[in-house]
């Protein structure tokens, strides 16, 4: 076997190992995501409101059921993640193959663009401080994090601290079963499964347009970036009012207090619970604003994107 036909046979091993890698990771990512809708379809078939009964008994079963249905809600959210990750490995492997290189100037995959300007140092960085950065704020906007260095909540709500429960029902598939633990007097980690969940998707659509932004603004495409980017931070906005309106109006209020006073605290409150009813319009709103702002973004880099750009 000559030289150039070795070449040919590991290139074709190659892109089968590739083509394996993406596939199982679709395959992780479908099945959680059917695994996620599953597990609160069934969660909200045991658990009725109107069979909630006092016995310590089923009370203690339907709690244990909570914890196993977030333990296996977390679970299937980190594999669809894992099953993302794999998809983005098999495009980085696409990106270093011989055939991509010689078809550099003809790009159509925009996941192999997104790859490879995440898997930069430079950029990675800021994509990981914004991330974490984002999910911080939207968890204590959310109050899924609750710090009141002014309240005792061992007093508040007579429990031990540290201690931990778990409330079954009663609400629809999503906001039930919820967590709370009481880390310290003034600490709550209070957790809702579509907060987690829009947590970690608002905070990776977040970071990923403004790092994408910033490496638009360096590679020269200003003026179109900056009026996507116009759309990003709408949606980044509009996106802290997505887990709880009326939390996102308590929390603003705190920070305005001190300059408008209780009147105005009062007001801003107050227009929060009329939002309330919109909070799934406004889960459509960031969500969508932020994933065309991404696209757009890409698609301006893209016309003379290369792949001789170097990935450190």
């Amino acid at each position: 076997m000559s030289k150039v036909d070795r070449e040919k046979v590991d290139l074709h091993q190659k892109e089968q190992e590739r083509i394996a890698i993406r596939n199982s990771g679709i395959r992780i990512s479908l099945f959680s995501i059917c695994a996620i809708i599953g597990i609160f379809l069934l969660y909200s078939n045991l658990i009725h409101h109107d069979s909630f009964v006092s016995s310590s008994k089923i009370i203690q079963l339907k709690t244990d059921l909570g914890m196993a249905v977030l333990v296996s809600f977390v679970g299937s959210f980190a594999a669809l993640g894992f099953g993302i990750y794999r998809i983005f490995v098999s495009e980085k492997k696409r990106t270093e193959s011989i055939n991509d290189l010689i078809k550099k100037r003809s790009i159509e995959a925009y996941s192999s663009i997104i790859v490879n300007i995440i898997l930069e140092k430079k950029y990675l960085r800021i994509f990981l401080v914004i991330l974490v950065g984002y999910a911080l704020l939207f968890s204590l906007i959310s109050q899924m994090i609750i710090f009141r260095p002014d309240v005792s909540f061992s007093r508040l709500y007579d429990v031990i601290i540290p201690s931990w429960i778990i409330t079954p029902c009663c609400n629809l598939p999503g906001f039930v079963p919820t967590f709370t633990a009481y880390l310290s007097d003034n600490l709550i980690i209070f957790i809702i499964p579509i907060n987690l969940a829009l947590a970690v998707v608002l905070s990776t659509l977040v970071s990923l347009n403004i790092t994408f932004a910033l490496y638009g603004f360096k590679k020269g495409h200003k003026r179109r970036t900056r009026s996507y980017f116009g759309g990003a931070g709408g949606g980044a906005i509009t996106g802290l009012f997505t887990a709880c309106p009326i939390c996102a109006g308590t929390f603003f209020s705190t920070l305005v207090g001190i300059t408008l006073g209780i009147s105005g605290t009062s007001a801003i409150s107050a227009s929060m619970a009329l939002l309330s009813p919109f909070q799934p319009l406004f889960i459509i709103i960031s969500i969508s604003s932020l994933a065309i702002s991404s696209y757009l973004i890409i698609n301006s880099i893209k016309k003379d994107y290369s792949f001789n750009c170097s990935i450190k």
